[in-house]
């Protein structure tokens, strides 16, 4: 693939782009490279030469957009998330999430996304509850950027996946 062989003897710890997760997660108390950002842990991948995962289009082109820009996102079905509005904060102590074909998925003391029924996702992992289906229509992209992240460079990361998902699906960003 394109990232294994732009990246084959890359040590992630130096790929300059890596650091704005690894910064995000440093700036809660959470260590990286025990708990990797969702955009590191596609690009490890990628540099095994195992490729992307082949999910839905949807999530797809999430996972190429993440790597593109090289900021973890989460994909949510916005019709099942729980009310209008989305927080991100740390997570409560025993607070987690049943994970998208994993075990529950722990966020206390780690960032969350949460909508009125709590926990539902997180730059590491996304939950079943709202997690893509053949029936979504509607998609909840979260990009996450630590503050120190230009307000340019997250401009253009979200431009990038606007025009993305309208190139590739005809979404239309709201």
């Amino acid at each position: 693939t394109e990232y294994e062989a732009r990246f084959r003897d890359a040590v992630p710890s130096e790929i300059e782009d890596l650091v704005w997760g690894r910064t995000l997660y440093r700036s809660v108390g959470v260590d990286p490279t025990k708990t990797r950002p969702s955009s590191e842990a596609l690009l490890r991948r990628c540099m095994r030469g195992k490729g992307l995962y082949r999910i839905d289009p949807f999530v797809d082109l999430g996972n190429a957009i993440s790597l593109e820009t090289m900021l973890p996102l989460g994909l949510y079905d916005r019709d099942r998330i729980a009310g209008d509005e989305l927080l991100l904060r740390l997570g409560t102590e025993g607070e987690s999430f049943p994970g998208i074909r994993r075990a529950p998925v722990n966020v206390a003391g780690r960032l969350a996304v949460v909508d009125a029924l709590g926990a539902m996702g997180s730059p590491t992992s996304d939950s079943q509850r709202t997690s893509i289906a053949d029936s979504t229509s509607r998609i909840e992209l979260v990009m996450f950027a630590p503050i120190d992240l230009s307000v340019d460079r997250l401009t253009k990361a979200i431009t990038h996946a606007a025009g993305r998902f309208a190139e590739f699906t005809g979404a239309e960003a709201t």
